[in-house]
This record gives structure tokens, sequence and C-alpha cells, in this order.
């Protein structure tokens, strides 16, 4: 932290309020905290050091304390934060920040450590260098203005505000307004009261009618020192990598990204304000989205050896994490642990990473063998505090059994739901994959084993030969959630590609269709995406950025892993959909820290530009070209050939229709729908 632009001449003053959750008390279920609290503070100028010692004074905020969780409101959903503040201004303590104060009646600091001479006791904090670089300022414009005191115009206001003209105040006035903004404060969104008792509702993000303020909302004072001053807007510099001239797929993509900006802090948050918890699974899905967004992996990382360092005895890693101690554990999710080794393995060729993780790996494999039953499904978890979710379908929900929720009927029925055998045996050939990169064969061949042992136990007893569909449990019924797992574990080796130019006149028959929860949610002007149509607690959830990446790899086309050739030159299979955007320009992130332009202007013609030589697949209509990109030199393909084509840097070859494709998929559905194959 830079602190010289706040020197100055003679005294100064450094301080501090520090937020302390103890052990016992149940805020910030997405913080970590050591048991004794405590500020520390190392700084060295020169001669000077500023460390934290017994000579900083303390004392106990008198006016602030943190409500009980008994004062929070259940109708809201559960109070994973717990933040809410209770401040007493008549005890308000001012003026302790500044050189003037007499701090007298202070006490010294304390120095507390689990330390001592002839002890092998450490400190309970240990210091490392952040990892991450420190959250970026970024500027941004307000929409509008909303009203304004009588003395001053709304349209110059305004003008102000979108067009950059200049507004001029009056001397000794002072003006207020209220102007939208996108960044918040203290709520993701206002809502109707709920009074009378009725549900949590929302509705248009910018109802601005008196007594029905909706969306975010700031207020401006402005004082004229007089004479009159002509008040101009500054804006920082920010330019997208990204456009159409499809409204609809720029506002997707936009929204998409700011969803996922904001749920990226610290950690990777289901959602910003609500939660702020780092689930496996729903940080799968985020690193998944932000690898079509930037070159980085700091975080990604980050986030892997985080899940690692929650490991626990049985095996599983703790369902979200960093978090405060025990808490109710999803077995699944740590599945989704070992997708996001692979993952990140196949975008960034980093099998090095992955081998400090492969013993944890195995640990929880096994804790997955250890419940199979006789049939060789998954079984049930019994274990004390274990919730075994699946996902929200809610025609699962059974009213009586709370911890129905997110688990197919299935489960308690038949004693087995299908779809965690199917979810056990993809990890199962995930790690499989890992290790025979790193040359385990033998393990990398035992994990397949295991995998095709649990297929064909779902085969023989959760197949319904009669109508062809495979069931939730062994006997039990089918439902969409089970059969999307069915594709991906069975037959995600023999996927059969159909011509291009099918596939994309499929997605358009119902693209509209598969739109609809997210073109509900911009209707309402909702500059993140919900949690769903249907929840309304979350109005920034980081897994329903789904539209961000299907316009990257599904209508743009950029596929992965990208791979090297004979030659060394890095290999990005683009596949564009034409029929579905008719003209599109973007920069898109590809393998290695590299990027590539990919533009058309009318269906069946794109024009690619690499920010370094590498060589792209084209698939054009179902026809491949083999496409060797110089350096920022434009290369534009049509997907017909004539005699006379001849450009020295694209090698023409039609290929026979490749047998697999990348396993990883989301569905095109629900927000809060995952994945299909």
């Amino acid at each position: 932290m830079d602190i010289t632009p706040f020197l100055q001449t003679g005294r100064n003053v450094l301080s501090a309020r520090v937020l302390r959750f103890s052990a016992i008390n149940a805020a910030g279920t997405s913080m970590a905290r050591t048991p004794i609290p405590g500020l520390i503070l190392w700084c060295a100028i020169g001669e000077q050091k500023l460390h934290t010692n017994s000579t900083w004074k303390t004392t106990n905020d008198q006016k602030t304390a943190l409500l009980p969780s008994s004062t929070w409101d259940l109708r809201l959903g559960p109070c994973f934060l717990n933040l809410n503040e209770e401040v007493h201004a008549g005890i308000m303590l001012s003026g302790w920040e500044e050189v003037e104060f007499d701090d007298a009646c202070w006490k010294d600091s304390e120095i507390r450590t689990m330390k001592r001479k002839m002890s092998p006791m450490l400190d309970s904090r240990k210091l490392t260098p952040r990892p991450i670089p420190h959250l970026p300022e970024i500027s941004r414009r307000f929409d509008n203005a909303i009203t304004c005191s009588n003395n001053s115009s709304l349209e110059d206001w305004n003008k102000l505000l979108q067009k950059d003209s200049p507004v001029k105040l009056e001397a000794s006035t002072d003006t207020e307004f209220d102007v939208p903004k996108i960044q918040i404060l203290c709520a993701e969104s206002y809502e109707n009261d709920m009074d009378a008792g009725q549900p949590r509702t929302k509705e248009d993000r910018t109802n601005s009618k008196p007594g029905n303020y909706m969306g975010q909302l700031i207020l401006i004072s402005v004082t004229s020192p007089g004479p009159n001053v002509i008040m101009n807007l500054s804006d920082g510099a920010h330019s997208d990598t990204f456009g159409s001239l499809t409204p609809l797929v720029d506002k997707l993509y936009s929204t998409s990204v700011n969803t996922l900006l904001n749920c990226m802090h610290e950690t990777h948050e289901d959602c910003p304000y609500y939660e702020q918890n780092q689930f496996s699974m729903d940080t799968r899905l985020q690193l998944l989205y932000s690898f079509t967004i930037s070159c980085s992996n700091i975080l990604a990382r980050k986030t892997i050896h985080e899940f690692y360092a929650s490991h626990r005895d049985d095996g599983l890693l703790e369902t979200h994490f960093p978090n405060p101690g025990r808490s109710m554990n999803i077995p699944q999710f740590s599945l989704y642990w070992i997708f996001m080794i692979e993952d990140h393995s196949l975008h960034f060729c980093d099998f090095k990473f992955v081998k400090q993780y492969l013993g944890t790996i195995d640990g929880i494999l096994d804790h997955f063998s250890d419940h199979l039953n006789e049939i060789g499904l998954v079984g049930q978890f019994e274990e004390e505090g274990t919730w075994p979710f699946i996902d929200w379908v809610k025609e699962w929900f059974t009213p009586a059994r709370v911890s129905s929720l997110g688990v197919p009927k299935a489960y308690f029925e038949t004693g087995a739901a299908t779809v965690n055998s199917l979810v056990y045996a993809m990890a199962l050939k995930s790690a499989s994959v890992l290790c025979e990169a790193l040359l385990r064969n033998d393990t990398a061949n035992e994990y397949l084993d295991r995998a095709n042992a649990i297929i064909r136990a779902v085969n023989e007893h959760c197949f319904d030969s009669s109508n062809g569909l495979y069931l939730d449990g062994p006997g039990a019924n089918c439902s969409r959630k089970r059969g999307i797992w069915t594709c991906k574990c069975i037959i995600c080796d023999i996927i059969l590609h159909v011509p291009s130019r099918g596939q994309s006149r499929n997605l358009w028959e119902v693209w509209e269709e598969l739109l609809g929860p997210w073109k509900m949610m911009l209707d309402q002007n909702l500059t993140t995406w919900a949690e769903s149509e249907s929840m309304v607690s979350s109005d920034c959830h980081g897994w329903s950025a789904t539209p961000m990446y299907e316009i990257m790899r599904e209508i743009v086309g950029i596929k992965y892993p990208a791979t090297n050739d004979d030659e060394r030159c890095l290999t990005t299979i683009v596949e564009p959909k034409f029929d579905l955007v008719n003209q599109i320009k973007g920069t898109f992130v590809t393998g290695e820290g590299g990027s590539i332009d990919v533009s058309w202007e009318n269906p069946g013609s794109v024009k690619l530009r690499s920010s370094n030589e590498s060589r792209v697949k084209l698939i054009l209509k179902g026809v491949f070209y083999d496409v060797k990109l110089v350096t920022e030199i434009d290369h534009s393909v049509e997907s017909f050939l004539l005699p006379f084509l001849a450009i020295s840097h694209i090698i023409v070859a039609v290929h026979r229709p490749l047998s697999i494709v990348h396993q990883t998929g989301l569905m095109r559905g629900s927000p809060s729908g995952k994945y299909n194959c």
C-alpha cells in the first residue's frame, strides 16, 4: 500500500478500525479467522519503522455493534453474512484519526502470540506475499439523473452525465440530485415490502417513481463556492474487446462479464452481496468463464490451492472455503475440484502444477469408492453434517423433508441417485487424464477401469430399455439432470459431429426459448445476472454468466484446448456459428497468453488476426481449413473454395469428423443449470 500521497510535513497519524469476528460469532461465513485477534502492519521507510507494536494506542469501539443473528428476517433466506450493524450516534468517537486527538486515556497495545522461549509453538498468523494483485479502481459513468434541486436543471445534469456537456452552478448555492450508479454500498437491490407476509418480489431495477425506488441510487451534493462555477465530468478510459450488430448478443456478453467481475475479489464468490462464499461447483463454472476473457491464471491457481488446503480427514474437501470452521459438506462438490484442475491443465498446459494435488485427488475418489453399494453404484452419504445436494430442481423437493432440497427423490427411495455415480465416473476419467499426462500410467488405467465399472453398473441397474431412458436411481423415474450426466459419462468418447450448418440451425430453432430467463432479467434492467429466473435472493450470481461462455465457445466458436503442432506452433480450433449472429467482431484469448481477433460481416466469410504466430484449424460449414497466422497480419477465409484461391499462409484440407471434442459444455437453459455434453 502506497501511503505517500497522504503524508504531510510534520506529524502524521496512522489509524485503523479493526473488525473482529470471534470464534463463536456466526458472521462472515466466507472469512477465515485466527484464534487471537489483532492488527498487523509492517512498514519500513529508511531507518524509520512503523510496525504495529506496544507503542500503538487502542480502545474498544463502543458505538458500533454487530446485531445477533436472531434479528435477521428469515424470509430473506439464510443469514450468511450476518454483518448488520447498530450504530449509537450519541457515543460517537470523533477526531481520533486527526493529529490533534488526545489519546492519553487509550490503552497501550499488547503483543499476543503463542511463541515462547524454549517452546516449539509458532505464531498462528503466518504472513505470506499476496499472490494476486490488489483490486483496481475503475472509473465508470452514471447512467442518468433522476431528480435534482429546484435551482438547477435535470436536463442539464443528464447532458453532463451522458454527453459531457458542462453544467453552470450559480454562486453560493447547494445542489443535490440522485443518480443511479453501478457500484452499490450495502444492498444488491431494493425490493417490495413484505409487511403483509407475502414472499420476496423484485421488479424493474431502475424504477424511480417516488416511494418505490429500485436499483442502485447514490446522493451527490455539490456546493458552488462562488462565483459561478462550470462543472465538467471526466471519465476513465475503458474499451470493450467484443461487439456485434446484434444488440441482444452485446448485452448478453457485457452483462455476463460484469457479473463475473463482480464475483471476483479475494476469491471467486457465488454472489458478492448475499453470501460471498467460494463454492467448488460454482467456482469451477466461474473459472471456465474467466478463461474465455483472460490469459491470467493467478486467481485460478490461488483458488485451487485454497480448496486443497481445506482437505478433511475423510478425504473430502470443504464445500466452500475459506470458512471459519466446520460446515455442511456436499460430497459431490469435491469432485468438481478435480474437474477444476483438469480444466486448468487443458487451458494452460501446466501439468507440473497438478502434481502436488494427485494425493488429494486419490483421497477424494477413495471416499466415493468406500460408498459403493452392493450393486456397484454410489449409495447414500450417512455421515453427520452431510448434504447430498445435486442441483436446484423444484420437482425433487419433499415439503416434510428439508434435507431433500436439491436431492433426487430416488436417493431416499432406492438408496442411490444415478447422478452421483455418473459424476464420480467422470471424475475418475478426469483423474485418469491427469495421471496419464504425468506418466503415471498404472494409476491412470486403474481410474479408467473403475470408471468403466461404474458405467456398467449404471447401464445394468439404472437404464429402462423399454423407453430408452436412464433413471434417477435403480428402478426410479427419470429427469433431465440425470440424462445430462449420462450423456457426458457414457457417450463423451464417441461424440459424432454433424455438419456445422446443421448444428447452428438446430441451435437457432431453440435460441429464443433458451434465452428467455436472461431476456427477462434484461427487461427488468439488471446489470448483472440473478441467481435464476425464479430465485430473487441474489441479483448477481456468478454461475448465471453462462452467455459469455456460449458466445465465446459456441457462436464465435473458439474451442479449447489449444495444442502445439509438429513445428511447436500453437493450434486453436475456431468453428463460428454464422446463422446465429450475422456480424461480429472481437478479440479473444487463446492458449499461452495469446489472443486472436475474429470478425465476420456476412455469413460464410471470417477474418482472423493473431497477436502471435499461431495456427488455426478453422471449421466453416463442416469444412476444415488449416490457417497459419503471422503476427498482426489479417487473414480472410471464405466458406467455399475458388480455383484461383492462393493465400500463402492457408493450407486447405477436408478431414474426417473428429471423434472426441472437449468434454466441457454448458446447459443452454435456466441460469441455474450447469452442464451437458
